[in-house]
């Protein structure tokens, strides 16, 4: 059970501050100085819950200097220097295990853990996709690395823990499939396939796209934990705000990536504009044979005239879970 710390609300606000806004972080100055030994502890303690250890404490030790805190600075210099030696490490071999695994034929692509940079998260998980036994292989041969007990839906999901030794954290693999129970077979070759080649501090990764970055993570928080923690928010701000974000590739709900879907009695292209709700809503931009048929069809009500917050030129159509189902039924994917 976690522990309840006193003040954790007050806690996250200031590493909202400290990560969203970091010019109006010295609002947070007057909480850090009230602290306690223990208080600071748990603050660090629920920092590193957040995966937000590096982006808050950079911006405390910003502050502190700049208003001369000796003692407040002293802290967060100390907390910076024990976490970047964590990350240094663990990148190091988290390295080295994404070139072996990429030399036994097994296609990698870190998920995930490479979003929270600067910060790390507290395990490394990577997708993988390649023949089970060379995967194992790697790591027990190798790296020596252990293989930790596997639940029910581990098993389920095609999910590994491995333990190297002298690393702090596991690596989590899932081989060539994503999802609770393993359910996203086509996600995760979609993550292998849209794949981008990042240099992070010297190391170099295979890491998802943007758009494979806003799946897992809605996966993971939506589908598994059920609650946010302020990495995520912070990490889907950047990267909408990067502008690299392709809104029109989010919706591609089967996971291939054509440029469009044809409707399998008219053959009439369907272009998908955006999906901007994710509760029984989706928009398309529709040619006039495809809004004739939908406008007959049974599984779909259609609401003329409205305007859609996200994309007002586009009409909407709102459906039932069930019903959105049969209205996939009807499109060659």
């Amino acid at each position: 059970m976690a522990n309840v710390i006193q003040g954790e609300k007050q806690y996250i606000d200031a590493f909202l501050r400290l990560t969203l806004k970091p010019t109006s972080a010295a609002d947070v100055f007057p909480l850090l100085k009230s602290l306690t030994l223990q208080q600071r502890q748990e603050f660090v303690e629920l920092a590193d819950a957040n995966h937000v250890v590096v982006r808050a404490f950079e911006a405390i030790n910003r502050i502190a200097g700049n208003l001369g805190n000796h003692d407040i600075q002293a802290w967060a210099v100390s907390v910076l220097t024990g976490e970047r030696e964590r990350i240094t490490t663990a990148l190091s071999r988290l390295e080295q295990v994404c070139d072996a695994l990429e030399d036994a034929q097994c296609a990698t692509v870190v998920m995930k853990t490479l979003d929270h940079l600067p910060d790390l998260g507290n395990d490394l998980d990577v997708v993988v996709v390649g023949d089970r036994k060379n995967v194992l292989q790697v790591f027990t041969r190798t790296f020596n690395a252990k293989v930790e007990a596997r639940s029910w839906g581990d098993r389920l999901a095609n999910k590994w823990n491995f333990v190297l030794p002298g690393l702090r954290e596991s690596i989590e693999a899932h081989i060539g499939r994503l999802g609770q129970m393993g359910e996203h077979k086509r996600l995760a070759q979609r993550f292998i396939g849209r794949r981008v080649r990042v240099n992070i501090n010297g190391n170099r990764f295979f890491m998802p796209a943007h758009e494979e970055r806003i799946y897992a993570a809605t996966l993971q928080r939506m589908y598994r934990h059920f609650y946010f923690r302020v990495c995520d928010i912070v990490n889907a701000a950047a990267v909408v705000n990067s502008g690299k974000l392709d809104f029109a590739s989010c919706a591609y709900p089967c996971y291939r990536t054509p440029q469009s879907y044809t409707h399998a009695s008219s053959k009439k292209r369907l272009s998908v504009a955006t999906f901007r709700q994710l509760c029984g809503s989706a928009c398309f931009h529709l040619s006039p044979r495809l809004r004739l048929w939908l406008s007959r069809s049974p599984v779909a009500t259609k609401e003329f005239g409205k305007k859609h917050p996200g994309c007002p030129n586009y009409v909407e159509y709102r459906f039932s879970s069930q019903s959105l189902t049969l209205f996939h039924s009807g499109l060659e994917w």
